[in-house]
């Protein structure tokens, strides 16, 4: 009877737009899984060279390892600093821009201690790295004793869900590794310490010619003695014969 089928094709109908809407749903954004990790790693060096290091971010490439492709300087002053990276491991590819803050005074005493930090944010096109959604680290160094110093890097990253997390874990403890491990080897090395004899010396010098300078433009004794020789022998009168 036709009235009997009209409830059998109304739940057909019914069932066929219940899978219609779960076709157009969207699917479900899986929950972001940050990494956190947190080491320690004593060094055999003075805090003021760790700290110095450590600050020394564009140059980074020097001991980080290959896994950073270039470094390029966006922004610079006393104790900011935001530097753009392209960087790969295990066959992945990062490019992403950090902000980094460092305390403006380099010299650390017995006891002291001081942070170095960095956070990514927006690159200057307006687009951030798809597969870098956050990375953000500190460096806390403490000068435990003289020749002696402990560093504390703690870490946090969150990439795209494309990147399976057990790989993330790993790429987690690279930068760990780097982080601790490389810069304890640098710190402690003769190459970095003569290279920062080496700078600290030329900052002296360019220091000391600029502060020369400064003082001559204040006080040019220069004009003083050709205005006391114009008064001298302008009144004389040279003939030659």
């Amino acid at each position: 009877m036709p009235g009997s089928q009209y409830p059998v094709a109304n739940r057909e109908t019914n069932e066929a737009d219940m899978a219609c809407q779960q076709c157009k749903s969207p699917r479900q954004k899986k929950e972001p899984r940050r990494i956190r990790a947190d080491r320690t790693v004593n060094i055999d060096a003075d805090a003021w060279e760790v700290l110095a290091l450590t600050c020394d971010v564009a140059n980074y490439g020097d001991w980080a390892g290959n896994g950073i492709k270039s470094i390029q300087v966006l922004k610079a002053s006393q104790n900011k600093k935001v530097l753009r990276y392209s960087a790969g491991a295990m066959g992945l590819k990062f490019r992403f821009d950090l902000a980094w803050t460092m305390p403006a005074g380099k010299s650390l005493h017995p006891g002291q201690k001081a942070q170095v930090t960095f956070r990514n944010v927006r690159a200057a096109h307006g687009t951030s790295e798809a597969m870098m959604r956050t990375i953000s680290g500190v460096y806390t160094i403490h000068s435990t004793a003289k020749g002696q110093t402990s560093v504390r890097f703690q870490f946090g990253s969150e990439l795209s869900d494309k990147v399976p997390f057990f790989i993330q874990n790993t790429l987690a403890r690279m930068v760990v590794d780097i982080a601790t491990g490389e810069l304890k080897k640098h710190a402690e090395s003769n190459e970095f310490k003569m290279k920062l004899a080496a700078k600290q010396s030329t900052q002296f010098h360019e220091q000391f010619f600029r502060t020369f300078e400064t003082h001559l433009q204040k006080h040019n004794p220069i004009p003083k003695v050709v205005n006391a020789a114009k008064q001298i022998y302008s009144p004389l009168e040279l003939k030659v014969a």
